[in-house]
């Protein structure tokens, strides 16, 4: 599995910034933990899984 995602910041002027556009890859029932950032900038943390039913 492939899962595409992109972290916009909407500016005063109307347009948008990209803060992180990242592919994760994971398989079914596995939990993917994504985190990046450095001291100095925006920090983006997150966590999916793709489960069956």
């Amino acid at each position: 599995m492939s899962i595409a995602f992109q972290v916009q910041e909407r500016l005063d002027d109307g347009g948008w910034r990209t803060i992180l556009a990242q592919t994760l890859s994971t398989g079914l029932n596995m939990p993917m933990l994504f985190e990046s950032g450095e001291p100095s900038c925006e920090h983006v943390k997150l966590q999916v899984e793709v489960m069956t039913a």
